[in-house]
């Protein structure tokens, strides 16, 4: 395992080695994110936080790569991006939700990740259940995963940003889109340090709203939910429905109603916004 850039829980990412402008990223005095550990090159900073969690790593702990090797995403796809291509972050929480609203930390960070893009001009809606698009391509992906850290609850769960295109050998590229495709000609192209940050503020506060007034949390996931009203194909394990998303509820299950009328809550698959015939 590379070391870290910074070991130093209070202090954020320190500059070193080959990482220029990560001196820049300190956290807010108070923040629950003040271990944030920047690495080269990492397999998994998904993988890297659940191995960690089980070594006793405290409620808030990040890690980012600038490079992934083994990067995943849903259904254990694959996620390319080249060095500095995107912002690679996982973040540990230890739940103070039942189970049954685990889905509340998803919406939390997929808000935070459209609220961040915001800040840089840029303005994506969700798809459920965690991805972020511009129009009907991909900015970002978004993998939680729950589980028994020394049986105590723990979810890891991590964002890819895409900031630069995707490799134009990667399968994700024609669907994809990026924070430079996104933003006016000419604009700087953002590095990952640009985005820790600001995901990470709206991130808390996100959080913070979830413990405090989840309805309205869940509200403002639906109101930037785009799936909603489309006709959608969710493929399940096992064969797939059509039929018209009409909610998430609050355990953040999709409503859709098939063409029957019967209501189906699914809780976990494959979405396709179909287009209107």
């Amino acid at each position: 395992m590379p070391p870290p850039f910074d070991t130093e829980p209070s202090s954020g990412a320190q500059q070193g080695g080959q990482s220029p402008g990560w001196a820049r990223l300190q956290m807010p005095e108070g923040s629950r994110f003040r271990d944030v550990r920047v690495f080269e090159e990492l397999d998994s900073t998904n993988r890297y936080l659940v191995e960690e969690a089980g070594r006793g790593a405290l409620d808030g702990t990040v890690a980012v790569a600038r490079y992934q090797t083994a990067g995943r995403g849903r259904r254990d796809r694959r996620w390319d991006a080249q060095p500095d291509g995107a912002l690679l972050m996982s973040v540990l929480v230890r739940p103070e939700v039942p189970p049954n609203r685990y889905f509340l930390v998803t919406a939390a960070l997929a808000l935070a990740g459209c609220e961040a893009a915001e800040s840089f001009g840029v303005v994506p809606v969700i798809k459920w259940p965690n991805d972020l698009l511009v129009g009907e391509r991909k900015l970002a992906g978004i993998l939680a995963q729950a589980f028994d850290a020394g049986g105590v609850p723990a979810i890891v769960i991590g964002i890819g940003l895409n900031l630069v295109p995707l490799p134009s050998g990667s399968d994700a590229a024609p669907t994809s889109t990026s924070m430079t495709g996104e933003r006016p000609r000419g604009s700087p192209i953002l590095s990952p340090v640009d985005l820790v940050a600001p995901v990470l503020e709206h991130f808390e506060q996100n959080y913070g709203q979830a413990l405090e007034s989840p309805a309205i949390l869940m509200a403002q996931y639906r109101q930037r939910c785009a799936t909603l009203a489309r006709d959608v194909r969710v493929t399940l394990m096992r064969g797939a429905i059509e039929g018209r998303a009409v909610d998430v509820d609050d355990s953040g299950a999709l409503l859709v109603r098939q063409s029957n009328g019967r209501e189906m809550a699914v809780t976990v698959g494959d979405t396709v916004h179909l287009r209107p015939t």
